[in-house]
């Protein structure tokens, strides 16, 4: 089974310079003087890209309110990377994410554009991973949009959530987000800039990341096991008629096209237990990265 990531960053006002209405100097920065979106980025490349490296394709956007020429506010999701993991293409492109100028949290126009993607892939284990510091305040109904992403046809997606320093109501509502859609939350404070205290905050919901994708490989390698002896029993009875024309001599024309239908369905079997084989190989690999964030 394949996996498709899709990792959503807050690009508000407040994960940059901004000061809040009544002017207060470095209101929304970190202990050490640098922005909410440095951290993002820190995170990003040092703690959540090492954990999707299994993922055959991810996608990264960014989301804010924005302003137009004529003044009229805009919600902006922004595509930033699509593909395969390509480690150094992705840390790059995180990297180069500039701090932004004032602009609104749009968190439910950003899910929306995750899961009218994600409803594509209905047989890949999918997850949303989402970054933000603040709450909707663009307008839409957050809520909503993650049950729609939970409710989505085949395997289920699950939603992550990385807080930045969030306030109170944020927090519960993050919380609220995670639990329904049988995600993980986590909040980190702005005094937790350190990377290595980082990382240990993070570790609970890397170990859930990582557990999503094992449980679901898991669950679709019983699926494979059961299409194999379904494919395997078909065989037997087709075998079976063969043996049977054969004795009676009652072989005509179709007897060739029979042949040619078992080599296919052989042929799909092999297939099938290659995938079975890759997704234990894969499964393995997450748990072994499970065991060492938990070591």
């Amino acid at each position: 089974m394949e996996t498709i990531i899709e990792i959503l960053i807050d690009k508000s006002g407040s994960m940059g310079f901004m000061n809040k209405k009544n002017n207060s100097e470095n209101e929304y920065l970190l202990t050490d003087g640098s922005t909410r979106m440095s951290l993002i980025k820190k995170i990003l490349i040092k703690d959540i890209t090492p954990i999707i490296d299994h993922a055959n394709k991810i996608l990264i956007r960014t989301f804010r309110v924005s302003r137009n020429q004529g003044g009229e506010d805009f919600t902006d999701v922004e595509l930033v990377y699509e593909g395969g993991f390509k480690k150094d293409v992705i840390c790059q492109k995180i990297q180069e994410l500039p701090d932004p100028p004032p602009g609104g949290t749009p968190i439910t126009a950003a899910v929306i554009k995750a899961v009218d993607n994600l409803k594509e892939y209905n047989n890949h284990d999918r997850s949303i991973i989402l970054l933000t510091d603040g709450e909707e305040n663009g307008g839409g109904d957050y809520k909503k949009a993650i049950h729609n992403a939970i409710s989505i046809d085949g395997i289920p997606c699950r939603v992550f959530i990385v807080g930045i320093d969030q306030a109170e109501q944020a927090i519960e509502q993050s919380k609220e987000i995670a639990k329904i859609s049988k995600g993980k939350y986590i909040n980190v404070t702005k005094q937790d800039y350190d990377s290595d205290i980082v990382s240990s905050v993070l570790a609970p919901i890397k170990s859930a990341i990582l557990s999503h994708g094992v449980t679901n490989r898991a669950d679709n390698q019983f699926s494979s096991q059961d299409q194999k002896e379904a494919i395997t029993s078909s065989k037997s009875e087709e075998s079976e008629k063969l043996s049977s024309s054969i004795e009676s001599g009652d072989f005509p024309k179709p007897v060739q096209d029979d042949i040619s239908d078992d080599l296919q369905k052989l042929i799909n079997q092999e297939t099938k237990l290659n995938e079975v084989v890759n997704n234990h190989s894969t499964a393995l690999t997450l748990i072994s990265k499970q065991l060492e964030g938990d070591s």
